[in-house]
């Protein structure tokens, strides 16, 4: 039996079909939120939903008359979506499927892109971001090394902070609290070439050991500078390097 599911929040008709396989459910419809990148062409949707779905964003724009696929994501977390029109009004919504069924699409969200900065003014914050990252380095950063297995290489760090809250269900939140090292990108070099940070390697400060992760399903580094330059790595302590 094949069932066809629409949106009821009068932007255009959602056609979402799940099939019935023997009394199993479809996932439930996920949870979304949105946020303007600012750069004029790009938003990011955080979604969370059932365990082990993947949820799949899907956008129109104003006056338009159908949906287009937008990202995915397996799990709870950030989608990226780039390629919008600036100053255009936008609806989102995520599906999440899993083993074949497909939930309900989410309460529909609308965003209005931002501008983003003219050239003259991305050159000015462009140049204003080098300098302060060059002012970190000079005064503000000791001297770690970073490891990945057999590979590590020497940095300048700066170290910092960042406040997690997580999610312990029945209405409980945890605060949590990484260390945070502040690096520059194209320092993170190992093996002869330049990498990101990946969960579980590893930051030896003063012979103690930090590992890179970030609690839930955080990602373990984010980017500090809008010209990706920079490198906030979350990391937690772990003990004495052996």
């Amino acid at each position: 039996m094949t069932i066809a599911i629409a949106d009821m929040q009068s932007v255009g008709t959602l056609g979402w079909w799940y099939t019935d396989l023997g009394g199993a459910s479809p996932p439930d419809a996920p949870s979304l939120s949105i946020s303007d990148d600012g750069d004029g062409d790009a938003i990011t949707a955080t979604v969370a939903g059932a365990a082990g779905a993947t949820h799949t964003l899907y956008y129109m724009a104003a006056g338009a008359s159908a949906w287009r696929e937008g990202n995915s994501r397996a799990g709870d977390g950030v989608i990226h979506q780039t390629g919008l029109a600036t100053g255009t009004l936008y609806f989102f919504v995520v599906v999440s499927s899993a083993a074949g069924l497909v939930s309900l699409p989410s309460p529909t969200i609308q965003v209005r892109l931002s501008a983003g900065e003219s050239a003259a003014a991305s050159d000015l914050l462009s140049s204003g971001s080098s300098w302060l990252a060059a002012q970190r380095r000079a005064h503000m950063t000791r001297s770690v090394v970073y490891r990945r297995g057999a590979a590590s290489v020497a940095l300048a760090a700066t170290v910092g902070r960042t406040p997690f809250w997580v999610d312990r269900g029945e209405g409980l939140f945890e605060r949590i609290e990484s260390r945070d090292y502040l690096v520059t990108a194209a320092d993170l070099s190992l093996g002869g070439m330049t990498v990101l940070p990946e969960r579980g390697d590893q930051i030896i400060e003063s012979a103690k050991v930090y590992e890179v992760m970030a609690p839930a399903d955080e990602p373990p580094y984010r980017y500090s500078d809008r010209g990706r330059s920079q490198l906030r790595i979350h990391t937690k302590y772990m003990g004495d390097d052996s």
